[in-house]
């Protein structure tokens, strides 16, 4: 599998069969969204990161984000906060599920070491957790980097 860093504001247009690694900085802020099998008509979404420079914090409503990103076509709920440590996590709420899998996105925030989403699944039987590629329109894609660029450059 062939990683590609790509540190521009445009997404090339494929198609690409591989692994992209897309990397922008804003403000104090890093921005890295990892993909694979990008086309025009969309992509496999594998992860997103927003990472704070040292000595930075991050200053994001969760309850807000969790509404904002109502386009990857599941609604992202706070399942856990710790107010004191600037940790919250949301996930899909409900999640999908299939007779094996639940699947379910996953927002991790910490106002110190940044943000991370991904898509999960969660072997039922074997009773394992595993990251796994989502598929996003061009469209959804194009809202997910502007959102993350919008939380960068807003704090």
């Amino acid at each position: 599998m062939i990683t590609t860093t790509i540190t521009a504001d445009n997404i090339p247009q494929g198609p690409y069969d591989g692994s992209l690694v897309f990397e922008w900085t804003v403000n104090e802020m890093s921005i890295k969204l990892s993909l694979s099998d990008l086309d025009r008509l969309g992509c496999l979404f594998e992860r997103a990161e927003l990472k704070p420079d040292a000595g930075a914090q991050m200053n994001i409503d969760p309850a807000v984000l969790g509404q904002r990103l109502s386009y990857l076509g599941e609604t992202l709920a706070i399942i856990e906060q710790d107010m004191a440590g600037g940790r919250t996590v949301l996930r899909s709420s409900p999640p999908s599920a299939d007779d094996t899998y639940t699947y379910f996105f996953e927002l991790v925030l910490d106002r110190n070491e940044g943000l991370s989403l991904a898509r999960h699944a969660y072997d039922r039987i074997g009773r394992e957790r595993k990251m796994i590629a989502a598929p996003l329109t061009t469209h959804a894609l194009g809202l997910l980097i502007g959102d993350l660029k919008r939380l960068a450059s807003g704090n």
